[in-house]
């Protein structure tokens, strides 16, 4: 149960720190573009 709760919070970190990035390297796109 632990377990399983463990592994969905790793999920959702995971999930938002590669957002984060996908958002980060966007904006770096963005700024080489213009």
């Amino acid at each position: 149960m632990i377990k399983k709760l463990h592994m969905d919070f790793v999920q959702i970190f995971v999930s938002r720190e590669f957002i984060t990035i996908q958002n980060l390297l966007q904006a770096g796109l963005a700024n080489i573009n213009a």
